[in-house]
């Protein structure tokens, strides 16, 4: 695929890189509620834990005003993206969303697999592939920088931002499919809290944990279509239920426990729609191309008046 392929001068290309800002905005801004008013995050714990268990060893105080100034940092930095994204901004957001994920690694934050399958040591990476969206977001927008680089992007510069990010939603759909599968104990609570919040019932625990065994088939079927194939109904599913899992905070904690996890996960629905908008974007300009080509041979081959 060559670069006159996609037309980046197209509202569907200016599209796909504000879905890709937004995305990162309202992540900034997740992020600087969680580490400003809620403070416990595998990040500070990280800082804190000595050093002999993983930890950086720090003293409590200076820990706490070492994460509030990085999520003031996060805070200006999505006000920076929706205004103007720079690399002096972006570099170090993907730099942060990685080291949450080392946090957590170190830390032994979130859902730890235990399968005969895997080995210790591969099962502690698992925090990488569930951070894998937050971390490409970012990254991608970095990538694609039509603010610095010529126009149009060369081929080989929008393949691989689009190659990033559909194996980062990917990855993402893998790790929480076996999240799913494995009946992960906060997921049942989101069933049966949103349920007992929407409904006004209580789904007992063996449903939810049927539900989540069908999800988890789901999530990986999703994410193999996502990198084998374009299938555009894959990717709107993968942004429906990207934007459902994400609400599923709020739903089942309430809007002021929920809503920065809810922000948070933005890029599990922007990383999927910026790449379902550029397989629209591609089919459209390849029907376009032949369509015109089509004309032209019409042209050629029509007899002379």
């Amino acid at each position: 695929m060559n670069a006159s392929v996609v037309d980046q001068q197209s509202r569907l290309w200016s599209a796909i890189v504000w879905v890709l800002r937004i995305s990162v905005a309202l992540a900034c801004l997740g992020t600087w509620d969680w580490f400003v008013r809620w403070e416990e995050t595998p990040f500070l714990q990280w800082l804190l834990d000595p050093t002999d268990i993983g930890g950086l060893g720090w003293n409590e105080s200076t820990a706490l005003v070492a994460q509030r100034i990085v999520g003031w940092f996060v805070l200006a930095a999505g006000v920076s993206v929706l205004v103007r994204p720079t690399a002096a901004v972006l570099a170090p957001l993907t730099l942060l969303h990685l080291l949450v994920a080392v946090a957590m690694w170190r830390t032994d934050d979130g859902f730890s697999l235990e399968s005969s399958w895997l080995s210790p040591s591969v099962s502690a990476l698992f925090p990488f592939a569930t951070q894998m969206a937050r971390i490409a977001a970012p990254l991608g927008l970095l990538l694609l920088d039509p603010w610095r680089c010529e126009r149009p992007l060369s081929e080989r510069r929008v393949a691989v931002t689009i190659g990033v990010l559909r194996w980062a939603i990917a990855i993402t759909f893998v790790a929480h499919g076996l999240e799913a599968w494995l009946h992960y104990p906060e997921f049942v609570d989101y069933w049966i809290g949103t349920t007992r919040k929407l409904f006004g019932t209580r789904m007992s625990e063996s449903t939810a944990d049927t539900l989540l065994s069908f999800i988890g088939c789901l999530d990986f079927l999703a994410a193999a279509a996502c990198v084998t194939t374009r299938w555009r109904a894959v990717g709107w599913w993968m942004v429906f239920w990207g934007a459902a899992t994400a609400f599923s905070r709020i739903t089942s904690y309430g809007l002021n426990v929920g809503w920065h996890a809810t922000a948070i996960r933005a890029p599990h629905v922007g990383v999927p729609l910026a790449v379902v908008l550029y397989w629209h974007l591609v089919g459209w300009n390849g029907e376009k191309s032949a369509g015109e080509s089509a004309a032209m041979l019409d042209d050629e081959v029509s007899p002379d008046d």
